[in-house]
């Protein structure tokens, strides 16, 4: 390398779909950095990401070329830094996923995503071709090597592009948050990348919630040696300037959080951007006095404040004072209203218009009232335009533990792949930690809140444990289960191995596992019909794992 090469790396939060705006702000970040040699925005930063089939549609790809053409127009008369720009590129069958270099003088150099990856929670063999090799683009002196996201994970890029002698490495990345992956996979699989080429590595990292992914940015440069020269931050928008090859300067920063305040961050960031991209103003949640609400209400108002979160609490005739009491207060520690809606009348009424009212109440009886919820919440959310935030948590989901069409009605669940445990678990952490950034105030939920026994109180004397076995037990077979697909003799024994010698062991036998493995099965219709929510963990419901509803494949 002949010269310095300072980069901008843009960290930036599209919308998909939106072309314009996205152009807009990558025009705005080149007029304010003149002076930068390259400016690198995330992949697909033009068009947002994942496009899905929406990249497959011609009057799509056309609007693409043409917020290129003005990205292009703008690098043109600036004149100073050239520009990396994700994006997709018409091919001869499919589009390409691409990243474009623009050149100050208006030229286009093209590399083309060759590995594309096709599980979890990705498409791209459907929605793109396979692109070619594209060697090092010389600009102002460096070799400029360029891939795109999956081809980080895998050698042959790299090593293709250190054989053609450049000078740096730099991966633009659509990369979504998981549990653990940046620490675990990203980290590593870029230090391997530079062990293996002796070249620094930049990578860039979209941040942002896109329905059912949230990508968490945390973009970073490796030096020649491995070691970590710039950390961009977590769950937020950042602009940074860095020098290629490097003095002895290390800029700022930005520890990555723990995996507790990770995935609390993600639910924030899911929710705040599915409900601001929906171009909703409010949101509206059913405050029952139990801890999913409450995580779900405090989570809404440290991703919108407080003035834009509505709460309302729904008590039966067999409602206790105490879980009104509990609404009341978490509510009032958040700074939300909350509104009163009593569904004693309704019920009843329903109750008599089927023949049914006076009998010892079953699961039709604790059906309706959950469904007489959901029509008066729906009815505040069509009233005053708020969206319906969900609360259900993965293990009510995962075993069907929720009434179809009740209170797994809603728009947006942002608990949907946080266990039951896992849901106690980040209530403490909120409590006792506010993260940087959030909105809501510190400690906002009531401790007895997080001690009471958890009921979906549609019966009198009614505990979720009773029916489902201790929620510690239950989430270890359902961790194998769902989040490394076991068998129920496998599950079991992981869970016993999780549990250890204080689990009940009435709970930790082959009966109940199968138990378990059944609901589980026979749920799928369910969840296929439930509302989106952020994907935290290494398996979610959703587009990271597809079974057949119907089903007679025992687990």
């Amino acid at each position: 390398m002949t010269r310095k090469l300072n980069l901008v790396l843009a960290q930036l939060n599209p919308r998909v779909g939106d072309l314009r705006n996205n152009a807009d702000r990558a025009i705005e970040v080149l007029r304010q950095h003149p002076d930068a040699d390259v400016i690198v925005f995330p992949e697909c930063f033009l068009t947002g990401y994942p496009i899905e089939d929406l990249v497959l549609r011609p009057a799509f790809l056309a609007a693409t070329e043409r917020e290129l053409a003005r990205v292009t127009e703008a690098v043109v008369a600036v004149g100073g830094p050239a520009v990396v720009m994700g994006a997709p590129e018409e091919g001869p069958a499919l589009p390409y996923n691409a990243a474009y270099f623009i050149s100050p003088d208006g030229s286009k150099k093209v590399a083309r995503k060759r590995d594309r990856p096709n599980d979890g929670v990705f498409d791209e063999v459907r929605n793109f071709a396979c692109g070619d090799f594209r060697p090092p683009i010389k600009f102002r002196g460096v070799r400029i090597g360029i891939g795109i996201c999956e081809e980080m994970w895998h050698p042959s890029v790299a090593q293709d592009l250190a054989g053609e002698l450049a000078d740096v490495l730099i991966f633009i990345n659509g990369s979504p948050y998981t549990r653990g992956k940046h620490r675990d996979q990203r980290m590593a699989h870029a230090k391997a990348r530079v062990r293996e080429t002796g070249l620094p590595l930049v990578y860039l990292n979209t941040v942002g919630g896109q329905d059912e992914l949230v990508f968490d940015g945390a973009s970073f440069v490796l030096d020649e040696k491995g070691l970590v020269r710039a950390q961009l931050p977590a769950f937020k928008e950042s602009i940074q300037t860095i020098s290629v090859p490097f003095g002895d300067e290390f800029p700022h920063q930005e520890p990555y959080p723990e995996d507790e305040v990770a995935d609390y961050l993600a639910c924030v960031l899911g929710l705040r951007d599915y409900v601001n991209k929906s171009r909703f103003m409010t949101v509206v949640l059913g405050m029952s006095g139990g801890i999913d609400s409450a995580l779900v209400g405090t989570m809404a108002v440290d991703a919108l404040g407080a003035d834009r979160v509505k709460a309302v609490t729904l008590p039966s005739t067999i409602t206790e004072k105490g879980d009104i009491a509990d609404a009341v207060e978490v509510c009032a520690r958040l700074g939300i209203e909350l509104a009163t809606v009593p569904i004693g009348e309704p019920v009843e009424a329903i109750c008599r218009m089927l023949g049914i009212a006076g009998r010892v109440p079953n699961v039709t009886e604790e059906n309706i009232q959950a469904r007489v919820r959901m029509i008066a919440l729906m009815a505040h959310s069509n009233e005053h335009g708020h969206m319906l935030l969900s609360t259900g948590n993965k293990s009510e989901g995962s075993v069907g533990y929720a009434t179809l069409y009740g209170d797994m009605a809603g728009g947006f669940n942002p608990i949907k792949d946080i266990y039951k445990t896992d849901v106690w678990s980040l209530s403490r952490m909120r409590n006792e930690f506010r993260p940087e950034g959030v909105l809501g105030p510190d400690a906002p939920i009531p401790p007895a809140i997080i001690a009471k026994a958890p009921s979906a109180n549609l019966a009198l004397g009614q505990t979720d444990e009773a029916k489902l076995g201790p929620y510690a037990i239950l989430d270890e077979l359902l961790r194998g289960f769902v989040d490394e697909d076991m068998d129920s003799v496998s599950a079991l024994a992981r869970a016993r191995t999780a549990i250890g010698a204080d689990g009940d062991p009435r709970f930790l036998t082959n009966d109940h596992t199968r138990f378990v493995g059944a609901l589980l099965r026979q749920s799928e219709h369910k969840r296929r019909q439930s509302a989106p929510g952020p994907k935290v963990g290494p398996r979610a419901f959703g587009r990271d794992r597809r079974l057949p509803i119907v089903n007679a494949f025992e687990m």
